[in-house]
C-alpha cells in the first residue's frame, strides 16, 4: 500500500488474490467500478484506489488488513524486510531428531493444506533479522523508517500479529525471542516438539552436555556411532540414560557452527560462517549470475507468421560474461525461466564435473513482488541470495552489456539470412527489402541455430584476454575456492530443478515405478525403507536429461533419491566383475528383516515372561473368551505344524547353489 497524490492505493498483489480473485477484480476494472494505476509488466507495479472500490471490497480490505491507512502507515517497515535465503536453505535441509526434514510445501501429496514450515521458518528469520539490524542500529532506524524505537516496535509486533507470522505478537515476548535467536541462530525458531523429538530428554544435565561435546569437538571427527559407544560407556557407569547414534546426529547438527573451530579448523570457519565482501565484478565464477529476456533479433517462419521472432531467456556468470544456460519460446512465462536455470546448471555440472551452483542471482523485476512472496522470488531463493535490480535501473545488471556488440557479430553470422538488426533505431538497422521470408528457416530449427549461437558466443574474447570466455571461466573455476562453495547434493538439486511427475506412484516391494517420458522405470529402496513405507503414496521428481536418480517425497517429512535398479544376471555365463558381490550383497538385505522382526517379538515376550503372565496355562484353565481362546488354539497349531518333521530336506544357508543366487 502506498500514496499517490494525497490517496491511499493498493497494489494487485496486495489485493488479488488474499483479498479478492482474479475474475472478480477483471470484471470490477472492465466496469469501471474500481480505478486503476499502471498497466503491469516488466517490474511496473498496479496500483488500484481504494476509496474507488465497492464497499464489499472495502470490507475484505479490512478483514485482511485492518484499517488500510494504518497499515500503510507501517509499509516502510515491510519494505525494509529482506529475505534470508540462507535461512532457506537451512531450513530445507534441515534433519528432524525423527529422520525426517521439514515440510516444505502447502500441501500435501493429496492435495490437502499443510503448513510450509521451511517458508514459516524463514518469513520468522527474516523478521527477526529485520528487528535485529534496526533496533541495534539506532541510526539505521532513524534513517530508513524516521520513528522512534517505541514506535518501531508497536508497528512491527502489530504488522507481524496482521501478516500472521510465526512470531510473538506481544513486544515483550518478541525481544526475548529475538535474543534467543540472536544467540543461538536458525534452530531456535524450530518447534521440535511438533515432530516427535526425544533426544533432548536423554541429554539432561550439564556434564552429559559437556562430555558428548566433548567428544564431537575431536578433531579427528569421529563417527556418530563410535561417539554414542563412548558415551554409552561413560553413561553406564555414572548411571545416565544411553543414546542412539540418530542422537549424536542430531546434537552433531545443532552445534554444527560451534563445532566448526574444533573440528575443521579457522579457514573452515571462515569460508563458512564468516561475513564475506562483495566487489563490482565478481572475483571468480559463480559468485553472481544474471538473467534476462531478449526478443532474439532473427526471424523464423512458423504456421501463420512467418516473421516470428522468439524469446530467448538468458543465464550469464558475472564474472566474464559467460553465458550459462538459456531457453527458447514463444513467450516470457515462469517455466521457461526456470529452464533456463535448469539449462545453466546442467552446463556447470557438464563443465565441473559436480553439481556447483552459483551463490547469488539478479534478474529485472519481471514477476517480483519485492516482498519476496511470488512463485519465481521463491524459485531464485532457493537456488541463491536473490538480489533484484532496483526499478528503472536495468544498466545494473552485466548481463545488459551482453546484449551489446559481440552479441549482434555472433548472431549475424549465425542467422545469416534472418538477422534482423538491432532495432529499430540502431546505425547497422538492416535494408528491410534484404529480408526475404522465403529464406527464414522454420521454427523448427531455432532451437539448433540458436544452441550454436550461444556456444559461439561461449567461444569469443573478452578485450584484452588471450583466452576464450570459456577458458577463462574455466581456469579461474579450478583456481578458486570460493566458486566451489555451493556444492548441491542430489536432493538438493532434484528438488531446485527437479520437474514432478504428473501422476503419484506408491512404494511396493519393487521399488517405486514410474512411467517416465513414456518408459516404465523401477527404482531401488533399501530394505529399510520398504519395510517402513510400503505402500505410501509418493511424488517422484526428476530431471528429464538424466533418469538415473530421482527424488522421491509424500509432500511432508519422508524426502529421499533412489537409483535405476540394475538387474543381476540370471545365468552365470553373463557374470560380470562385481555382479557376484552385488548378488551376495542383495540377498544379504532381506535377511534383516527376520532379526528386526525377532527383536520385536522378543521384548514383548520378555515383558510378559517379567510379568509371570503365562499365555498356555491361560488357555488350559480356560479363562480366556472364546474369541481370544481360539485365536490362542489357532496359533499353538499354526506353530506345531511349522515344525520341520523328520527327515524333510533343510537347505544350508549361504549355499552358492545358482538357484539360491536366483
Amino acid at each position: 500500500m502506498e500514496y499517490v497524490d494525497g490517496k491511499l492505493f493498493i497494489e494487485f498483489d496486495e489485493l488479488v488474490p488474499k483479498v479478492i480473485e482474479k475474475p472478480l477484480y477483471d470484471y470490477a476494472k472492465s466496469k469501471g467500478n474500481i480505478t486503476v494505476l499502471g498497466k503491469g509488466g516488466n517490474g511496473r507495479k498496479v496500483l488500484i484506489e481504494f476509496e474507488s472500490m465497492p464497499p464489499k471490497y472495502k470490507g475484505k480490505v479490512r478483514e485482511v488488513y485492518g484499517d488500510p491507512y494504518l497499515f500503510a502507515s507501517k509499509m516502510p517497515i515491510i519494505n525494509a524486510l529482506v529475505w534470508d535465503g540462507v535461512a532457506q536453505t537451512f531450513y530445507t535441509n534441515y534433519v528432524l531428531p525423527t529422520g525426517e526434514m521439514l515440510p516444505a510445501t502447502d500441501t500435501d501429496i493429496k492435495g490437502k493444506p499443510q503448513i510450509n514450515y521451511v517458508r514459516r521458518y524463514t518469513e520468522a528469520a527474516s523478521w527477526l533479522n529485520l528487528l535485529g539490524r534496526l533496533t541495534t542500529d539506532k541510526g539505521a532506524l532513524k534513517r530508513e523508517l524516521n520513528i522512534s524505537i517505541m514506535e518501531f516496535w508497536d508497528q512491527a509486533t502489530d504488522l507481524i500479529k496482521t501478516k500472521k507470522v510465526c512470531l510473538p505478537g506481544n513486544p515483550k515476548r518478541l525481544k526475548e525471542k529475538l535474543r534467543i535467536y540472536s544467540d543461538t541462530g536458525y534452530e531456535s525458531l524450530i518447534e521440535v516438539h511438533k515432530f516427535g523429538n526425544d533426544f533432548s530428554k536423554k541429554i539432561k544435565d550439564a556434564e552429559s552436555e559437556a562430555f558428548i561435546k566433548g567428544l564431537l569437538s575431536h578433531r579427528n571427527k569421529f563417527d556418530d556411532t563410535v561417539v554414542a559407544s563412548q558415551y554409552n560407556t561413560w553413561a553406564a557407569e555414572t548411571g545416565r540414560d544411553t543414546i542412539t547414534p540418530g542422537a549424536v546426529g542430531y546434537w552433531r547438527k545443532k552445534w554444527s557452527k560451534y563445532l566448526l573451530l574444533e573440528r575443521e579448523g579457522m579457514a573452515a570457519v571462515n569460508n563458512t560462517v564468516k561475513k564475506n565482501l562483495q566487489r563490482e565484478r565478481p572475483s571468480a565464477p559463480l559468485l553472481l549470475v544474471n538473467s534476462d529476456d531478449n526478443v532474439l533479433d532473427a526471424f523464423f517462419r512458423m504456421e501463420g507468421n512467418d516473421w516470428f521472432r522468439p524469446v530467448l531467456i538468458v543465464v550469464i556468470d558475472a564474472f566474464n560474461d559467460y553465458p550459462l544456460g538459456y531457453a527458447v519460446g514463444a513467450t516470457v512465462t515462469k517455466e521457461l525461466i526456470r529452464e533456463a536455470y535448469r539449462n545453466a546448471q546442467r552446463h556447470v555440472q557438464a563443465l565441473t564435473g559436480d553439481a556447483y551452483l552459483w551463490q547469488q542471482i539478479q534478474t529485472d523485476r519481471w514477476g517480483i513482488s519485492g516482498k519476496n512472496t511470488t512463485e519465481l522470488e521463491e524459485f531464485y531463493n532457493s537456488m541463491a541470495t536473490f538480489t533484484p535490480a532496483g526499478l528503472k535501473n536495468a544498466s545494473g545488471k552485466y548481463i545488459e552489456r551482453s546484449f551489446g556488440v559481440t552479441w549482434h557479430q555472433e548472431l549475424k553470422v549465425e542467422m545469416l539470412h534472418n538477422y534482423s538488426g538491432h532495432n529499430v533505431t540502431a546505425k547497422t538497422k538492416l535494408n528491410p527489402d534484404s529480408l526475404n521470408p522465403k529464406n527464414f528457416p522454420d521454427i523448427s530449427q531455432a532451437q539448433e541455430k540458436i544452441e550454436r549461437f550461444i556456444n559461439r558466443l561461449r567461444l569469443t574474447k573478452r578485450t584484452g584476454c588471450k583466452m576464450t570466455r570459456l577458458e577463462e571461466w574455466l581456469e579461474a573455476f579450478k583456481a578458486s575456492e570460493k566458486s566451489k562453495k555451493r556444492l548441491l547434493t542430489s536432493m538438493e538439486r532434484l528438488q531446485i530443478f527437479g520437474k514432478a511427475h504428473s501422476e503419484t506412484n506408491r512404494i511396493t516391494k519393487e521399488g517405486v515405478t514410474p512411467r517416465l517420458l513414456g518408459e516404465r522405470r523401477v527404482y531401488e529402496l533399501s530394505q529399510e525403507l520398504i519395510f517402513h513405507h510400503v505402500g505410501k503414496s509418493v511424488q517422484v521428481i526428476y530431471d528429464e536429461t538424466d533418469l538415473s536418480e530421482v527424488l522421491i517425497t509424500d509432500g511432508k517429512g519422508l524426502r529421499f533419491t533412489a537409483k535405476i535398479y540394475q538387474k543381476v544376471p540370471a545365468a552365470l555365463a553373463d557374470y560380470e566383475d562385481g555382479d557376484y558381490a552385488r548378488i551376495k550383497q542383495l540377498q544379504a538385505e532381506p535377511k534383516t528383516l527376520l532379526p528386526m522382526l525377532q527383536e520385536w517379538g522378543n521384548d514383548w515376550k520378555a515383558t510378559l515372561e517379567r510379568g509371570g503372565i503365562d499365555a498356555e496355562a491361560r488357555l488350559q484353565a480356560g479363562v480366556l473368551t472364546k474369541e481370544i481362546n481360539h485365536n490362542d488354539q489357532r496359533l499353538l497349531t499354526e506353530k506345531s505344524a511349522n515344525k520341520p518333521k523328520k527327515g524333510t530336506f533343510r537347505p544350508e544357508k549361504d549355499s552358492d547353489d545358482i538357484y539360491n543366487l536366483m
